[in-house]
C-alpha cells in the first residue's frame, strides 16, 4: 500500500541545509534521499514514509557550520519525534528557550509545535535514527489497526507537552535493538520490513514510555550551558596556558563539580581530556597546513617541551609528529 508523501519534506529542519535528491527510477515511492549541501559538510539522510503522518528518517552527516534556523520555527499541527542518537552530539535551541541536549547513545523527545531556532553540533559527525509523526494523521491511521493506540498516542503527547523541557533518557537496550534492525533494513532498502519495525518502534514507546521514565536523564539549564560552552571557546583559544580546574570555575561562575559534570556531559570529554584531545589535533592540522618547525608547532599548542609533545602525538596517532607530516606529504 502507498501513501501520499505529507508536507514534512517541505516543513522539517533539514530542508534548510539539504538538497532532495532526485530518485524518480527508486522503484521506492515513499523514500525520499536528501544530500547535505557543500557549505554544511557531507553525507546524506533518508526519509522513509511508514503511514499517513508517520515517518523514518536515518542521518549520517558530516557537519562543518552551526545551523540556524531562518524559516520553519513552527509546524502547521502538533508533532512528535523520537531521536535515537546513534554517534555524535548536539544542542538544539527551540523557542520558549527550550534546550535540547542529546548525544550517543540518548533518546531526545521532540513534543509540540515549536521547531528548532539552531542546532549546533558538537562533534564533526552525527549518526541518527528518528521516529518522526504528525499527530493527528499517525492517530487516524495507526487506529485503523491496533486498538486504543489512538489513546495512548494522545495521552503520550500531553504529558511530554506538559513538560519545562525536553525529555532526553538513555536509550533501554529493547529500543536500542529495535534500531540496530531498522538501519540494518534502511540500509537493506527493504521498504515492507522498514514499516514493520518503525511501528514495532513507535508501540514500545507508547507502551512502556513510564517504565523508561527511569533513564532519564537531567539537562543543564540554558544558562549553565552557555557558559559552559563559553569555557569551552576559552580552552580552544588559549593553548598556551595551563588552565586548572578551579581557575575555569572561577573564570565562568561554575563550580568545579558542575563544570567538570556538564562539560563531559556535553563534549564527551572532561575540560583536561578535551584540551589535551584539541592540542594534538591543531598540532596534527598545523603539521599538514604549515611548514612550522616541530619546535614552533608544540610550542603553539602547549608544549614548552617537544619530546613531550612528539611521545603524546605518537600515543595517539601512532606515529611521531615528524613522520606523520613526511607521510602527508607524499
Amino acid at each position: 500500500m502507498e501513501y501520499k508523501m505529507h508536507k514534512i519534506d517541505k516543513e522539517i529542519f533539514t530542508s534548510e541545509f539539504s538538497r532532495r535528491r532526485d530518485n524518480s527510477s527508486d522503484d521506492c515511492s515513499n523514500r525520499i534521499i536528501y544530500d547535505i549541501l557543500p557549505e554544511y559538510g557531507s553525507g546524506s539522510f533518508v526519509l522513509y514514509q511508514i503511514l499517513d503522518g508517520m515517518y523514518v528518517s536515518y542521518c549520517n552527516i558530516n557537519i562543518d557550520n552551526t545551523l540556524i534556523n531562518q524559516t520553519h520555527k513552527v509546524f502547521n499541527e502538533p508533532v512528535l519525534k523520537f531521536h535515537y542518537c546513534l554517534n555524535g552530539s548536539c544542542i538544539s535551541r527551540c523557542p520558549g528557550d527550550k534546550i535540547y541536549c542529546i548525544q550517543k547513545e540518548n533518546t531526545g523527545y521532540f513534543i509540540g509545535v515549536d521547531n528548532f531556532n539552531e542546532i549546533e553540533f558538537l562533534t564533526d559527525y552525527y549518526h541518527s535514527l528518528s521516529i518522526f509523526c504528525y499527530l493527528k494523521d499517525i492517530c487516524e491511521s495507526i487506529d485503523v489497526f491496533l486498538n486504543k493506540t489512538e489513546e495512548k498516542l494522545k495521552e503520550f503527547y500531553r504529558v511530554h507537552h506538559k513538560r519545562d523541557h525536553y525529555l532526553c533518557i538513555n536509550t533501554p537496550i529493547k529500543i536500542s535493538q529495535i534500531i540496530n534492525q531498522l538501519i540494518a533494513l534502511i540500509k537493506e532498502n527493504q521498504p515492507n520490513m522498514i514499516k514493520i519495525r518503525a511501528i514495532e518502534l513507535l508501540l514500545q514507546e507508547i507502551e512502556h514510555y513510564d517504565e523508561y521514565l527511569q533513564y532519564e536523564r537531567r539537562i543543564a539549564k540554558a544558562e549553565t550551558i552557555e557558559k559552559i560552552e563559553a569555557a569551552k571557546f576559552f580552552i580552544e583559544h588559549n593553548l598556551q596556558k595551563h588552565l586548572t580546574i578551579e581557575e575555569l570555575a572561577y573564570k565562568f561562575s561554575l563550580n568545579e563539580t558542575d563544570l567538570k559534570k556538564y562539560f563531559k556531559l556535553l563534549y564527551g570529554l572532561g575540560p583536561y581530556a578535551y584540551l589535551r584531545q584539541y592540542r594534538l589535533q591543531k598540532a596534527k592540522d598545523l603539521l599538514i597546513r604549515t611548514e612550522k618547525s616541530i619546535l614552533e608547532i608544540a610550542n603553539s599548542v602547549g608544549y614548552a617541551n617537544p619530546s613531550k609533545f612528539s611521545c603524546a602525538f605518537k600515543r595517539v596517532f601512532g606515529l611521531s609528529p615528524l613522520k606523520y607530516r613526511k607521510l602527508q606529504q607524499l
